[in-house]
């Protein structure tokens, strides 16, 4: 079996300009919350590394 606990995977998400700053900010804090949601559930056995937005 793979030891998934060596390995680290990228949390990218996407958005695009023409929403304004406010929604780009909005996203990377959602995309926080969700990467941080999975990086505390006992289920998921690597580190989720949340990089900027896209």
């Amino acid at each position: 079996m793979l030891n998934l606990k060596s390995f680290e995977f990228w949390f990218i998400v996407g958005s695009q300009d023409l929403y304004g700053e406010e929604t780009l900010k909005q996203v990377a804090e959602h995309a926080r919350i969700m990467a941080d949601g999975l990086n505390g559930d006992p289920a998921i056995p690597c580190a989720v590394a949340l990089k900027p937005v896209a």
